[in-house]
């Protein structure tokens, strides 16, 4: 009889020494728990946040490479060509409203607005009903001049003009 009583006392004595020392290692368990699982939140919003970053870096340099290629093309052929560089620089202008802000947008809606008018000077002149030779024609064979000539002023500002956008930071 005496083991029974010996062991209800160790076990009434115990288990509250028991209860005392373990209730301050579960509270250090849980504080570190949510520390870890703070820590884990902002990497992976770190980690996203690059992602994105990077993504758009990738969308807006394709932009950037598609209107290049346009500008370069402009100057091997002093003239506006509609090849698979103009279809690029068509479908980039198109997605620069959605992927730059200012002052890149409306470059970019500038120099579609001057291909647009450089085409219409171009059925204007070479299309089949060409402007008779007169002062008319002259005048829409200079502004097409002068339309190349600003896409190839605009070759040389293109870095200028992307770069704060273009940076991966």
């Amino acid at each position: 009889m005496q083991r029974k009583g010996l062991s209800m006392c160790l076990t009434t004595e115990v288990v509250p020494t028991l209860n005392e020392l373990l209730t301050p290692v579960v509270a250090l368990c849980t504080i570190a728990l949510a520390v870890l699982t703070i820590y884990l939140g902002i990497m992976q919003y770190k980690t996203s946040r690059d992602q994105y970053r990077l993504r758009l870096y990738e969308k807006r340099f394709a932009v950037f490479k598609a209107t290049q290629c346009f500008l370069r093309d402009i100057q091997k052929h002093q003239r506006i060509t509609d090849d698979a560089a103009g279809e690029r620089f068509w479908r980039a202008v198109d997605d620069a409203q959605f992927l730059f802000k200012e002052p890149v947008a409306s470059w970019m809606g500038e120099a579609k607005e001057k291909a647009r008018r450089w085409f219409f000077l171009e059925g204007r002149l070479n299309g089949p009903e060409r402007l008779p030779k007169g002062d008319e024609r002259n005048e829409a064979s200079q502004e097409q001049g002068a339309l190349v000539a600003w896409f190839l002023e605009q070759n040389n500002r293109l870095v200028e003009i992307f770069w704060r956008q273009l940076r991966c930071t």
